[in-house]
């Protein structure tokens, strides 16, 4: 387990890391540090939560073939993990490999059909793809799934999000050339 791997003289503590105008710093010898650190623990044994902090450290900066590398290594120790298969998509995503990518989001909801960001990114890949009537329906499903699963007392928060996924929507009609679809969207009902 990750527990017995820190204990063996391992610190616990992230790097320090600050926002600046919208930007997520790292100090680069803080971050490096913990990149070897895990690295070392990684040799100690096959923790899949060790693979992961190393792939989260890599994507922090834009390193994604490496994040992928130790997301894969994640998944072969843990197959059943959503998360993780949404990780790995967002990497590829990012790294401008979106077919993989959608594979990667595609087996997240196999795992849990009820992913709303898995399948709002779904949508993204598609989007990135110049795909966009495959990322409307993606978007739909998520804006759907979103309310739908959002308790009485979340219902505000739900909607807010919803409300950034109904922008999203609206720019792939927008790009779909259905300036129709776009003006019937704009109540943000889902049965328009």
């Amino acid at each position: 387990s990750t527990q017995s791997t820190w204990d063996e003289g391992l610190p616990v503590e992230p790097p320090q890391a600050v926002e600046e105008e919208h930007m997520f710093w790292v100090n680069p010898e803080q971050h490096q540090a913990l990149v070897r650190r895990l690295q070392r623990a990684a040799a100690l044994g096959s923790d899949p939560d060790v693979h992961i902090g190393l792939g989260v450290m890599h994507h922090m900066v834009h390193n994604f073939d490496d994040a992928i590398v130790n997301f894969q290594t994640a998944l072969q120790l843990q197959p059943g993990d959503a998360r993780l298969w949404n990780k790995l998509g967002a990497t590829l995503a990012n790294s401008s490999r979106n077919a993989e990518a959608v594979v990667a989001y595609n087996q997240a909801l196999d795992l849990n059909p009820g992913f709303v960001r898995a399948q709002y990114n779904l949508g993204i890949a598609y989007t990135n793809m110049s795909q966009h009537a495959e990322a409307a329906q993606h978007f739909l499903r998520a804006i759907a799934m979103q309310t739908a699963s959002a308790p009485q007392h979340e219902r505000a928060r739900a909607a807010e999000t919803s409300a950034e996924m109904w922008n999203v929507l609206r720019s792939s009609f927008t790009f779909m050339g259905r300036p129709d679809l776009v003006e019937r969207s704009q109540s943000n009902d889902i049965s328009f």
